[in-house]
């Protein structure tokens, strides 16, 4: 189900399945978004089998991430929670693992947390969006775990301002900081979390909802939707929500959709377009008087976005399929990727700072400019490939740490540019601990490079011929 929190309305999405099989009620502990692909994942019993699912919020399809013995089960997790980076974290009673979804076969994917008294054995968890603390509700008491500090205290009593005690089954952050719960009955409460002082929104009245007993809340850390967010680095914003259907529409936000409204200088000039079929322009024109100098531009699927001349460009898609980012003329950026193949071009990146970070799928990041992968002018994290072909002559200079760094698992980075560009393979310290070794040719127009340290390969490049490549290089 899904819930308008303002107006109580509750909308049937679907019944989550398992492998076709229904549940039984109850069945789900802990569901929370997931704030990198904005899927829901939830732990769920049903006879002697557990399940960590992952389930589409637009039409509760389902998809099993791990599976556990009854020695080692789900079944035993009592709540569950995401932060804001996207790190996952379980309970089980009083017992709090962080998980790695990204590893869930692996034994060690659970690392202990923190473990509280016995009498501290958490029906939800919520962490707060700072991530410097985590709130459990232990039937009618709140209580908040300091990741600095690591220590537990208890806040008290779930309770509204007239004394009425609630025991809370679910806990969720909203993306402006909002801690909200749900008890067993249905009613959905904003928390004080400095005092567990309860103040009841709504109230859930679908009786196939708190027939068995409401059992589970999350609450979208990230605004979902398409969407543009524009600011001039200050407190003032304006939001430019865009169709996820066939409308085309071409926004000026300083009289759309509501004439007055602009919070910035009329002498500033940007143009926002939608084909309404994934492909999103924000244009700002550098010849006009005034500047906006932030961009936020938001999908949950997958798109086309192209945004040109903000000092400042931050980008977060979550789709499953595949998205193409060009930025132009930016100062400083960060663009997070959902699960597709992802393409992100940044251009002339000298002087400027960027991080991307992508999901899953193969990604490739473009560039131009000469860059050392190692100096800070780039961050990667789980891409593929990177193409340093640009305008002109580029030369990169990569370690094998700047290789594991870039990459997922695999630690594998294909390089792609042209004659005139120069890759250096560096080694790294200048001390010999290990050696790129000599060009192995793929028969496909590229070669292959690896880093040895001891007979073991830690890292390998894949680099088109027609670069020129220099390894071993000495800093």
């Amino acid at each position: 189900y899904s819930v308008d929190l303002e107006t109580g309305e509750t909308i049937r999405v679907g019944e989550v399945l398992v492998d076709g099989a229904p549940l039984g009620p109850n069945s789900t502990a802990g569901m929370a978004l997931n704030p990198e692909d904005g899927h829901l994942y939830a732990v769920v019993t049903e006879g002697g089998e557990s399940w960590l699912l992952k389930i589409n919020p637009a039409t509760a399809e389902t998809e099993v991430i791990d599976s556990k013995a009854m020695e080692n089960s789900f079944a035993k997790a009592s709540a569950a929670t995401f932060a804001v980076d996207g790190t996952y974290y379980i309970a089980f009673g009083n017992v709090v693992y962080e998980y790695d979804l990204d590893n869930p076969a692996d034994p060690e994917s659970m690392t202990l947390l923190f473990t509280a008294a016995s009498r501290v054995s958490a029906d939800a968890i919520a962490v707060n969006t700072d991530e410097t603390e985590m709130y459990l509700s232990v039937g009618d008491t709140l209580w908040k775990y300091d990741f600095v500090a690591k220590t537990v205290t208890e806040i008290g009593n779930v309770e509204d301002s007239e004394g009425t005690g609630y025991t809370l089954d679910g806990l969720s952050y909203d993306d402006n900081g909002t801690l909200w719960g749900l008890d067993n009955g249905g009613s959905i409460l904003e928390i004080d979390p400095l005092t567990a002082e309860a103040t009841i929104i709504t109230t859930i009245t679908v009786s196939e909802v708190t027939g068995a007993g409401a059992d589970s809340l999350a609450i979208s850390i990230v605004d979902p939707g398409t969407y543009v967010v524009l600011s001039d680095g200050g407190v003032d914003s304006d939001t430019t929500y865009l169709p996820d259907n066939d409308s085309a529409q071409v926004v000026d936000p300083e009289t759309d959709p509501e004439p007055g409204a602009w919070p910035f200088s009329t002498d500033t000039d940007i143009a926002i377009t939608s084909d309404g079929a994934g492909t999103i322009t924000v244009d700002q024109n550098e010849l006009a008087l005034e500047q906006l100098s932030d961009v936020y531009v938001q999908s949950d699927n997958e798109v086309d976005i192209t945004i040109s001349n903000f000092d400042n460009v931050e980008v977060q898609t979550r789709g499953d399929g595949p998205s193409s980012i060009t930025v132009n003329d930016a100062l400083t950026g960060i663009i997070d990727t959902g699960e597709g193949d992802d393409s992100i071009n940044l251009g002339d990146i000298a002087g400027n700072y960027f991080t991307v970070k992508s999901d899953g799928g193969f990604d490739t990041v473009s560039i131009d400019n000469d860059l050392n992968l190692g100096d800070g002018t780039l961050s990667l994290s789980s891409v593929e490939a990177l193409d340093i072909t640009g305008a002109g002559d580029n030369e990169l200079t990569v370690t094998y740490e700047d290789v594991l760094g870039a990459t997922d698992d695999n630690d594998v980075l294909e390089i792609y540019g042209n004659t005139g560009d120069t890759v250096n393979l560096i080694d790294s310290d200048g001390g010999g601990t290990g050696t790129w070794g000599t060009a192995i040719d793929n028969g496909d127009g590229t070669s292959t490079y690896e880093y040895n340290i001891g007979g073991s390969i830690e890292a390998t490049v894949i680099i088109d011929n027609a670069i020129t490549t220099n390894p071993d290089t000495i800093p």
